[in-house]
């Protein structure tokens, strides 16, 4: 009782210091000024890359000196978007903010990178004031079923122009009971999360946690603001501290799955959209520039290391090659705390704590051998256009063919929990054997350049699935992993002669 009042009187208390210093820039407001912007230079054109659940443009800015995209195999392009979460509002602010600079103080930035700027993926939940779209989806969980016209708007986006940079701008939220509890709240103006996801090129993985980290990190802090690796959880008993998640259903792993050096940027919220306004707009502002400055800076290195590694995802899968279906967050024995900046509420002053039990360390739980393809039967319709919603390259049979198969059935399901959130499981039995295929059926080749996205879809075991909840919803594949059933969905584990067209 006596923490909770103690909750309830700080959160009061620190929300009433806090001022709207700056209105919000509303939809017609921020149409207005984008197409401003766009009659003002050349260095900057305006399209409209959707249409949101109510039938509001999706706009996006695309910077450049010269015309867009024209030096390919020179400049990296970076893609930004902002307000994924309608509630959200600093990420839209400062993206207009940073645009009207790319036309004056920060014009060089353009020198050395091409730019899509989406100041708001989400338009309907910022006029709404809500998190979730007009369909009542969390969008930033939506990147698996694409089942909304937003995020299938901004993978249209990313597959026309495969970025090599990606940035997901978001907020967090400082004030929370767990560490209120603690007498403290979460004190990073900023917080960058990089690539985890053990699938995504290991080099690019290191790249984004140590050297472009660092270099945005040194940028930001000669602005007076405080930059900080993303982290999530609370320091409370049978509770842990650990870095942000390793899901594909997010836009920082979803777009990053096709080896990107792909980041989410998590400014300091403080509960109501326009509180401290000002300020939440003008760090995240120094954090997306600090953001495009390290990008411009290191662009020749991250442009090879991105298309080297995406040229292996056209490789044929080698013997022995394996997906990594599970993983989750560990403890590292030489690391059992972090030190993270806090506001002391007692003390009334900043400063940075150590906080345990610590769990920095991503272990792989779940592999499986690749296959060449996995076979879809014609008949499932509904899966076929979400793999169409992801413009994977498909193949259908134009005549039946017998072919060598690997097949599960499901012997037991059940559950389990892994990064804080329950999760199906399954036990199964696999077995080889001749199937009779009808023409119709559809074969998935994994060497395209969705090659580490395909078996975390389509295997049954992977945490991020269709056959996973997500964003809330259940999955409408269910039915595929029945007990005493047979996975529809079948491996073609060595490749053959068979009559194929491509699927338009």
């Amino acid at each position: 009782m006596k923490r909770s009042l103690i909750f309830c009187l700080t959160t009061v208390f620190a929300v009433s210091l806090l001022p709207a210093e700056k209105k919000l820039t509303g939809y017609s407001e921020m149409m207005t000024r984008l197409k401003e912007l766009d009659a003002s230079s050349s260095r900057v054109s305006l399209a409209m890359i959707g249409r949101s659940v109510q039938g509001r443009d999706i706009p996006a800015l695309f910077f450049a000196n010269g015309k867009f995209a024209a030096a390919r195999d020179k400049k990296p392009l970076v893609l930004v978007f902002c307000q994924q979460h309608g509630d959200e509002a600093s990420g839209k602010e400062a993206a207009l903010l940073l645009a009207a600079d790319l036309l004056g103080r920060s014009k060089k930035i353009l020198e050395a990178l091409d730019l899509i700027l989406v100041p708001t993926v989400n338009p309907d939940g910022s006029e709404l004031k809500q998190r979730r779209n007009a369909n009542g989806r969390d969008l930033n969980r939506n990147h698996v079923l694409l089942s909304e016209p937003e995020t299938q708007a901004l993978h249209r986006l990313f597959q026309q122009w495969l970025p090599e940079i990606v940035l997901d701008v978001h907020e967090y939220g400082a004030v929370s009971r767990w560490w209120v509890d603690q007498g403290v709240i979460k004190n990073a103006d900023e917080m960058l999360g990089c690539l985890s996801n053990l699938n995504i090129d290991a080099g690019i993985r290191a790249f984004s946690q140590d050297a472009f980290y660092q270099a945005m990190r040194e940028t930001v802090l000669k602005d007076g603001y405080v930059l900080f690796p993303y982290t999530v959880g609370a320091p409370v008993e049978n509770e842990r501290l650990r870095f942000s998640t390793n899901d594909i259903d997010d836009g920082r792993q979803g777009l990053g799955i096709y080896d990107t050096l792909s980041f989410i940027l998590e400014g300091k919220g403080y509960g109501d959209m326009a509180n401290m306004l000002e300020r939440r707009s003008a760090a995240q502002l120094s954090a997306l520039t600090a953001f495009l400055r390290t990008a411009a800076a290191q662009s020749d290195g991250i442009l090879a290391m991105v298309r080297t590694a995406r040229a292996r995802l056209l490789e044929n899968v080698a013997p022995g090659e394996r997906a990594f279906l599970r993983m989750d967050y560990f403890p590292d024995p030489d690391r059992p705390s972090i030190a993270f900046p806090v506001f002391d509420l007692v003390k009334w002053q900043a400063e940075v704590r150590e906080w345990k039990p610590f769990a920095p360390l991503v272990k792989i739980k779940k592999s499986v051998a690749l296959p060449q393809a996995y076979i879809i039967p014609a008949g499932e319709t509904a899966l076929l256009d979400l793999l169409r919603r992801h413009q994977l390259q498909m193949r259908r049979l134009t005549a039946p063919a017998a072919v060598q198969v690997e097949q599960y059935r499901v012997l037991h399901a059940a559950a389990r929990m892994e990064e804080e959130r329950w999760l199906p499981e399954f036990d199964l039995e696999k077995t080889a054997k001749t199937v009779e295929l009808s023409a119709g059926d559809v074969l998935v080749f994994l060497p395209q350049r969705a090659r580490l996205l395909i078996p975390l879809l389509l295997e049954p075991e992977s945490s991020w699935g269709i056959l996973t909840d997500t964003g809330g919803s259940p999955s409408q594949f269910s039915a595929f992993a029945r007990e005493g059933g047979t996975y529809p969905i079948l491996r073609l584990m060595e490749r053959a002669d068979l009559p194929l067209e491509e699927v338009k």
